[in-house]
């Protein structure tokens, strides 16, 4: 979720987790999740400007926002 809020804010962020690949994943993917279930568009785009900063960490990001925004318009 700080990570979300860094990169909504564009904001520098040195974070370091103790977590395996799988569950940063997984906890992303979820907190991406609620904030297009949010529909906050504003949020939705500072966001989507902002995250290819972690799609080396990411890679299935671009991917994981387009499905998330086909399903908006479902």
């Amino acid at each position: 979720g700080f990570l979300l809020c860094s990169l909504v804010l564009d904001q520098e962020l040195d974070l370091q987790v103790d977590v395996e690949q799988d569950e940063a994943d997984r906890l992303f993917k979820l907190w991406i999740h609620l904030l297009w279930k949010s529909r906050k568009t504003e949020t939705m785009e500072a966001f989507a400007q902002g995250c290819g900063a972690v799609t080396g960490i990411f890679p299935w990001l671009p991917e994981y926002l387009a499905e998330e925004t086909r399903l908006l318009s479902s």
